[in-house]
């Protein structure tokens, strides 16, 4: 006991010794600590913010230093997307029936008109009125769960404005001013709500709520809220919390208390004394708090109980570690969050007067350090925390990894984005920090076996030695996403024989992955390569093939579940030249275990078999923004085994398997199809129609119409004259059926005789043009073609395309029966639709023959006028200028048609060489083909 004293003796004298210089240090420096504004604040129940944004900082997608709460049993709409139930009124709406969730945007309402909502309601939120009296009785008559009020300036609130809400479980009300508010009688605003108590929860918000004035004395021996657990005053200027401000919540349940920037200076000694079941407390951003240095601990002193575990101090102006504090509560603090803080030099001011950094705290278990601008750990530190199993250090400036934070209890460690504060802004999975980080061999040999989760993101390192994860034999997670890595050692991972999850992400310099770097990873369930865009580095464009080999550098990974590759293999997600990749149904094959696949932007195109056979546990899928311009039916016959998909952001063609796709959503309903919104999300192009595009609902609507445009009195003559054909083809049928017979036995055996697989094509080229062209075609192109020797067959539009097929049929049927394919490049072609989409589906029929589609340069366009597909095309087929200007003689143009035939002729022959193993083929198709 003496020596406590003692130890708290020297403490006080310290801090007041440092208290000037530090102060004005702590002034200078405190630009480098909050130039990064980062909201570490402590999490309270998720339920708080399951309606309206919540404020954040730069880091929106990161939820730095929050706890984990327990939710209330009430599902919040994130919003309203289409009314199921709609009100005669257009300022409320009423979502979902059976649990009746009503939300109003009513800025000329001046009282809550009760009589437009249901008697019954699970969620109330009232918006934006012109509301400035909360009356008696407000909400009589109506059981509601959840009141969520927002958005009002309140000049007066009722002691009875609440009263009859004896059911009610939350109450929000936030961002309405109460600065004009007179004092309730106990001057602590709680006693409004003595009437309700089944509330579990109470948030007042960024009221402009001001108690500076409450009377010290104040004790009203009524105690209410019993089942109290949450209460948020989080955003009001409080200035100081008296002694018995929480009185009447002294036999409450209050566990969670959220005091987040209420600009606290100073806390009565006694003001958390009453509440017995307190374990939480957040006083996040309260700049001025710590400067009491001899009040301040007085009051977390009737805190230091067994149930009180979790302590924020975040942003309070500490510029050492507050020592006397944590004695204060030391007894059952299981976690302490001090980031934002300038902190430089963890444990040197105790360790420099032979003090400790922390007492002896048996029970805590994590510690935040986010942004306390540290760059260096004393090894003492944490030598009292016997039991530490978290540490947070992301956003500071360590360079390398210090013996000071690796404490041998540690199961999560995180030194995630370290960057140097002044003037600069790190934000997560856009760029790294701005310090090179060494991580030496060896550096975790030091009894780290309990690790299980390492986190180092968005560190400079560049290169990972074979031996930078020696000694952590334990660890299951390892983050090295964001890590401006270039190369990793083969066999670094064999330390890690029990890692589960593995981030490689957007490492997009990460070259050279061999099946050697995955080596030891027997247990590895999920692994992200996404946006390391050039980690397989055996990739080329050669199509399916090259897609094979690039997995087979994972594919030993037999127990992954999840396989994440946005855009990891394709080069160039984003750039001008994308390649196309088919998907071959055998890519799959060797993860069998797959759950979750994620191949989104990877220009990827449509597959005709199904996919997943070797896959059947995959459960998730997503293809966005690929390059899928057809659904085929294997797809959906693939997509059905799924729980989740999506599929947007492909250019998709509206045709007959839109509608496919849009039935089997609608037939499953356990299939989520992201984005999908009842067939309103996706959007698919109508060729037929000038490109016009349409959702996937209202192309499966428009074409159900057109189906029911055929009036009755065309119904019944079809029908007519179908019954009329009929009988006259039985009457027929019957006399000729011997005939007939013999007609057909005869027919089948010749046809037997004389199949030849050759006659799948009928032409040797499809040539596609514009119509300026069309001249030109017809009159000189197609004869000097056909003309030649041998004799070629052309296919083109004018002649070929036949009637009653879509347009879009006949450019199919066409290429499909042509060997080859040829455009006539010209202005007229680049400014056509329908030109371009003849060359993309050609491009995407012939994708396995690519010497098979030629281009005649006829008129050289503008390159800004080119898209990417046509300087792809440019880029990569055979093509030929057609003579112009002074090149213009009959020569020129004789050399210009015979180099043409014989390109057309090496085209058509590759194409039937594709086939020559079949015995099939027959040589006499080949003699033909080549010019004698």
């Amino acid at each position: 006991m003496h020596r406590s004293v003692v130890t708290l003796l020297i403490l006080i004298l310290v801090q007041l010794i440092l208290a000037v210089d530090l102060s004005q240090i702590n002034r200078q420096k405190r630009f480098k600590s909050t130039s990064v504004n980062l909201d570490l604040s402590d999490q309270m129940p998720d339920s708080t913010k399951m309606v309206l944004e919540e404020h954040r900082s730069q880091y929106d997608n990161d939820p730095y230093a929050e706890d984990t709460f327990p939710d209330i049993p009430i599902y919040i709409p994130d919003d309203f997307i289409e009314d199921e139930f709609p009100l005669n009124t257009t300022d409320c709406r009423v979502m979902n029936l059976n649990s009746s969730m009503v939300t109003c945007d009513a800025p000329y309402w001046t009282e809550i008109r009760t009589e437009e909502f249901p008697d019954t309601i699970a969620y109330l939120q009232v918006n934006g009125t012109n509301i400035t009296h909360f009356g008696p009785r407000m909400l009589a008559g109506k059981n509601v769960l959840y009141l969520d009020l927002v958005n009002h300036h309140i000049e007066s609130i009722d002691v009875e404005a609440f009263v009859g809400l004896s059911d009610t479980q939350v109450i929000r009300i936030k961002d309405s001013d109460w600065s004009n508010v007179t004092d309730s009688p106990d001057h602590s605003f709680l006693s409004l709500f003595h009437h309700n108590p089944e509330l579990t929860q109470i948030i007042l918000e960024n009221n402009n709520l001001i108690i500076e004035n409450v009377d010290i004395d104040i004790k009203n021996n009524r105690t209410f809220l019993p089942n109290l657990y949450y209460l948020s005053l989080k955003k009001n200027p409080l200035i100081r919390i008296e002694d018995y401000f929480f009185w009447n919540l002294r036999d409450s349940n209050l566990t969670h208390l959220n005091l987040h920037s209420c600009d606290l200076r100073s806390l009565g000694g006694k003001a958390f004394a009453h509440l017995n079941q307190l374990q939480h407390v957040d006083f996040y951003n309260n700049k001025l708090l710590v400067l009491p240095q001899f009040t301040l601990p007085l009051a977390f002193a009737n805190m230091n109980m067994e149930s009180f575990n979790n302590l924020g101090l975040g942003n309070v102006g500490l510029y050492i570690l507050p020592s006397l504090i944590t004695y204060s509560v030391r007894k059952g603090l299981s976690r302490l969050n001090l980031s934002e803080n300038f902190l430089p030099d963890l444990g040197a001011v105790a360790s420099a007067f032979s003090g400790d950094a922390f007492p002896v705290m048996e029970k805590m278990r994590e510690v935040v350090l986010i942004a306390t601008t540290t760059t260096d750990v004393d090894q003492r530190t944490f030598e009292h925390l016997p039991n530490l199993e978290k540490l947070d250090l992301r956003y500071n400036e360590l360079m390398t990894i210090q013996m000071g934070f690796l404490h041998p209890n540690l199961t999560e460690l995180d030194i995630s984005y370290q960057c140097m504060m002044s003037g600069h802004k790190c934000k997560p999975t856009v760029e790294h920090g701005n310090v090179y980080f060494t991580l030496n061999p060896h550096m975790f040999n030091h009894k780290m076996g309990k690790l299980k989760t390492l986190r180092m993101s968005g560190l400079q390192m560049e290169q990972m030695n074979n031996e930078s994860l020696v000694g952590l034999h334990g660890l299951e997670h390892l983050d090295l996403d964001n890590s401006n890595l270039i190369s990793i050692e083969p066999g670094i991972f064999r330390a890690t024989p029990n890692l589960k999850t593995l981030d490689l992400s957007w490492n997009r310099d990460l070259v050279k992955l061999t099946p050697e770097t995955f080596s030891g990873l027997d247990n590895l369930e999920i692994l992200d390569l996404s946006y390391s865009s050039h980690a397989f580095n055996t990739i080329r464009p050669n199509f399916s093939n090259s897609l094979k080999n690039g997995l087979s550098t994972i594919a030993d990974l037999k127990h992954v579940k999840e396989l994440h590759l946005a855009c990891a293999l394709n080069g160039d997600c984003k750039g001008e030249y994308q390649y196309e990749w088919p998907l071959d149904t055998s890519l799959l094959e060797d993860f069998w275990n797959l759950e979750v696949l994620d191949l989104s932007e990877n220009a990827l195109t449509s597959w005709t078999g199904e996919l997943f056979v070797s896959n059947k546990k995959l459960r998730s899928l997503n293809l966005a923004r690929n390059s899928f311009v057809f659904i085929t039916e294997g797809m959906i016959n693939s997509f059905k085994q799924l729980e989740w998909l999506d599929f947007s952001g492909n250019p998709i063609t509206c045709d007959k398997r839109v509608i496919d796709f849009h039935n089997m959503v609608q037939s499953l309903p356990e299939l989520r199809v992201n984005k999908y919104k009842g067939g309103y999300g996706y959007t698919c192009t109508l060729t037929d129609r000038e490109f016009e595009t349409k959702t996937f609902k209202s192309y499966v609507q428009w074409a159900e119409q057109q189906d029911q445009n055929m009036t009755m009195e065309t119904v019944l003559g079809s029908m007519a004259c179908f019954v009329v054909a009929m009988l006259i083809s039985t009457g027929v049928v019957y006399h000729k059926r011997y005939q007939l017979m013999y007609f057909y036995l005869k027919t089948r055996k010749k046809l037997k005789e004389s199949r030849d697989p050759e006659l799948e094509y009928e032409f040797d080229v499809f040539v596609s043009y514009c119509k300026e062209e069309q001249k030109w075609v017809l009159e000189d192109l197609v004869p000097n073609l056909e003309g030649g020797s041998p004799p070629l067959k052309v296919c083109i539009h004018d002649k070929h395309f036949q009637v009653g097929h879509t347009v879009i049929e006949n450019i199919a049927e066409c290429i499909d029966k042509s060997r080859a394919f040829m455009i006539v490049l010209s202005n007229g072609f680049v400014q056509s639709k329908w030109c371009e989409f003849e060359a993309r589906l050609a491009q995407t029929r012939m994708l396995h023959q690519k010497g098979n589609l030629i281009v005649v340069v006829k008129e050289r366009p503008k390159s800004e006028d080119l898209n990417r597909s046509l300087k792809f095309i440019l880029s990569t087929w055979t093509y030929a200028r057609w003579p112009s200007g002074k090149d213009v003689s009959d020569s020129k143009v004789q050399d210009f048609y015979q180099k043409l035939r014989l390109s057309v002729y090496k085209a058509v022959n590759a194409s039937d060489s594709e086939y020559s193993a079949s015995p099939s083929v027959s040589n006499r198709s080949m003699s033909y083909l080549w010019p004698s």
